[in-house]
């Protein structure tokens, strides 16, 4: 008699992920905290770069060209929409912990890496769809309020489109890097105050990192909203390879903690 086939470590794998998966999709659509941290995100990016745009569209020509090309001074408000993605991808694994879900969290997947590997991919995907979308609202904004100044875009249609993109992808990146510090860290309020030290102090203390200033994760993401690279920092193709060896790097740190470390 031939005994029933069992499932191979690859499909039980992939089954624990796919779980995860689902289970982290249904939290992040159920709490309410996550719908608005992201509503958030979109309203700061729009919002803010409208503004950004009205300065850059209103200042006099000798001031506009100390400001650089208009089109990124509109793009700016991707930074300040970073930090709602931050807080975000923070709480999306240390709310766990504090409210003590993450017992019921690893029994239900006892593959602790699988948890965060669904949370990984249910971040990501979320912050990269509602980033780009905003990216592009943005986009057509600035367009109309320069052409109302009289002011000729001449962003080349590539670079705008990697504008685009590239603020979605900041965004889901930066928020996977909280994740994994997150995951590190464990406290919410610990891990906020790192991730927004990370992020938003240590890339203005260029006068003290000199040459490591670019190559900081919060340094290197900015750079994928550029539209041209600032002296002393990377193009944004070596920005992307940095930016995610940086998140490779975290999150891989952050689901060893998970394995090795009591809940």
């Amino acid at each position: 008699m031939i005994p029933p086939a069992t499932p191979g470590t690859a499909d039980v794998t992939l089954r624990g992920l796919l779980d995860a998966v689902r289970m982290e999709w249904t939290k992040l659509l159920s709490l309410r905290s996550y719908r608005l941290l992201l509503a958030l995100t979109a309203l700061v990016t729009v919002t803010f770069g409208t503004i950004f745009t009205l300065i850059a569209a209103t200042t006099d020509l000798a001031s506009r060209a100390d400001l650089g090309d208009p089109l990124e001074m509109s793009f700016v408000s991707t930074g300040l929409a970073r930090i709602t993605v931050l807080v975000l991808g923070v709480l999306l694994i240390t709310s766990e912990f504090g409210s003590g879900q993450a017992l019921s969290t690893f029994t239900a997947v006892p593959r602790r890496w699988q948890v965060l590997a669904g949370k990984a991919t249910v971040l990501s995907g979320t912050v990269l769809v509602v980033g780009t979308l905003s990216a592009a609202a943005l986009l057509a904004v600035a367009r109309v309020l320069f052409a109302q100044h009289g002011i000729t875009v001449t962003t080349s249609t590539e670079t705008q489109v990697r504008l685009v993109f590239g603020s979605g992808l900041q965004l889901a990146l930066s928020a996977l890097m909280a994740l994994g510090l997150g995951a590190l860290i464990r406290s919410s309020v610990g891990a906020i105050v790192s991730v927004l030290a990370v992020f938003l102090v240590l890339p203005t203390l260029s006068f003290t990192l000199g040459r490591v200033q670019p190559y900081l994760p919060g340094a290197t993401a900015s750079s994928l909203t550029t539209v041209d690279a600032l002296p002393g920092h990377l193009s944004p193709v070596l920005a992307l390879v940095a930016t995610l060896a940086w998140t490779g790097t975290i999150l891989t740190a952050g689901a060893v903690s998970l394995e090795k470390r009591a809940i």
